[in-house]
């Protein structure tokens, strides 16, 4: 579990606040209503310069190969969280 949190924590704020409302919507919304907020907040995230560097270091490890998606392939380790604490903003509903 702590590799987990690790892993989340490691997550740009921004990635980790549409995740969240993700999960948010999903839970509030009609289906198509949610995906449709889902779709827009991962484009969103996906915008980001943080996302595209790190999708292509995912890519550059091997990503979408057979062995790689097998688990054969090594996967790059999770970037340990910044010292300085974020804040991430949430919606409140």
């Amino acid at each position: 579990m702590y590799q987990g949190c690790i892993r989340i924590a490691s997550c740009p704020p921004t990635a980790i606040a549409n995740a969240k409302r993700a999960v948010d919507a999903a839970l509030t919304e009609d289906l198509t209503t949610g995906l449709r907020i889902e779709d827009q907040l991962l484009r969103e995230s996906l915008a980001q310069p943080v996302a595209r560097q790190r999708l292509q270091a995912i890519i550059d490890a091997g990503a979408q190969t057979r062995d790689f998606e097998l688990g054969a392939a090594s996967k790059p380790p999770a970037r340990e969280p910044s010292a300085s604490p974020r804040s991430v903003n949430r919606r409140r509903r």
